[in-house]
């Protein structure tokens, strides 16, 4: 539901900030620390920085992170990334985790409400004209505090556009299609929103789905580590090390080539689910201490948003579909530095590979806002109900 794939390898290698830099962005993280409003109690707030992203390939789902303004052959729009503290950037993580360990827990609402906006690239044309269009989905989740109440997900899927204005360009010289593939497919490739290539162009809704079910068990969204429910979040240890065994045993038996990995997703999917400020922080110190990990440093995301890019499994890659192609990506996630909840995920080419350039963005998932509510959900008018996610 909540997920995306994701990450360009080349980051983690970046010169470490000259003193200036590194002053800098501690500046801007003292600065947004003593600004940050006090946060209301069970209400939903919105996340000025919120974005994610993942892999389809990777266990769990993960939504893909993208930057709105990547070419056919171009990189992320992000530019070149800054290391935040360390030369490893490791350091970083334990930074974020004290100040997230400071923060007073959230008394819970009916429901954690989260919205977002996700996002994926893909090729249209033929040979050299060929170029980016992005399609993007709307999600609006509600997770019970009462597994009584019943879940509630809503998906639309939106008209796609191209994505650059190269890619404005090749589209046009093509005749404007306003989609690829045949209509009744499972995802088609469009329709491309009429507006396409105009200033202020805002897409609009092709499809609307949703889910109503009660789930007695009360499972939680995101099942990377186990199947969690909000009590046994509440159980969880909040000693890294102790939590790290706890992972170890939730994966005891698994024949995965990779432990590591098991671990990472693990600590991945609590900063994800709605944790108490003091179990993210011994999530993020677990992530810290696996070798595995590489904080890339600060990013923009495509509304402008900062955050924190950590990339997981730094060793491993997958493979994603690019049009009639498969590329190798990586997997990152985006923190918010001041509150180490995960804000987002990104998926970026590893290296050049069918045309598209080592660096380029993928893929994404913007939260746009989460938190607790004491509202509940409606069944939406107009609407599909089915399976979402």
């Amino acid at each position: 539901m909540d997920e995306i794939n994701l990450l360009a390898s080349s980051l983690p290698d970046a010169p470490p900030p000259s003193p200036a830099a590194v002053a800098r962005a501690r500046a801007r993280l003292a600065a947004a620390e003593t600004a940050r409003p006090v946060r209301h109690r069970s209400r939903l707030r919105p996340r000025p920085w919120v974005w994610t992203a993942a892999t389809a390939a990777a266990t769990a789902a993960v939504i893909l992170a993208v930057t709105a303004g990547v070419g056919a052959g171009g990189g992320s729009a992000d530019g070149p990334a800054t290391a935040v503290s360390a030369p490893d950037g490791r350091q970083a993580l334990l930074d974020i985790a004290a100040r997230a360990e400071a923060l007073p827990a959230e008394t819970p609402g009916a429901y954690w409400r989260r919205r977002s906006v996700t996002g994926s690239f893909t090729r249209w044309g033929d040979g050299s004209a060929r170029y980016m269009v992005l399609l993007t989905t709307e999600l609006d989740s509600w997770t019970p505090r009462d597994p009584r109440d019943p879940a509630f997900t809503r998906l639309d899927r939106m008209e796609g556009r191209p994505s650059a204005p190269e890619d404005v360009a090749a589209w046009r010289e093509q005749g404007a299609p306003r989609r690829q593939g045949p209509k009744d497919a499972l995802w088609p490739g469009g329709p491309i929103a009429e507006c396409a290539g105009e200033p202020g162009c805002t897409p609009k809704p092709v499809g609307c789905t949703y889910s109503w079910q009660v789930d007695p068990k009360g499972i939680l969204y995101d099942r990377r580590m186990a199947e969690l429910t909000f009590a046994d979040l509440e159980a969880l240890p909040r000693d890294a090390g102790t939590l790290l065994e706890r992972f170890k045993a939730a994966r005891r038996g698994d024949q995965s080539p990779s432990q590591e990995q098991n671990w990472s997703f693990s600590a991945v999917s609590l900063l994800n689910l709605p944790s108490p400020p003091d179990l993210r922080a011994a999530a993020l110190r677990v992530l810290a201490g696996l070798p595995g990990t590489r904080v890339v440093g600060e990013i923009t995301d495509p509304l402008g948003r900062p955050g924190v890019a950590v990339r997981i499994n730094a060793g491993e890659t997958g493979e994603t579909g690019m049009g009639d192609a498969m590329v190798p990506v990586d997997y990152q996630i985006i923190l918010d530095p001041v509150t180490g909840e995960m804000t987002g995920e990104r998926s970026t080419v590893v290296r050049d590979a069918e045309g598209v350039a080592a660096g380029t963005v993928i893929g994404y998932a913007a939260y746009t806002e989460q938190g607790w509510t004491g509202e509940r959900p409606e069944r939406p008018e107009g609407c599909k109900e089915g399976s979402v996610g």
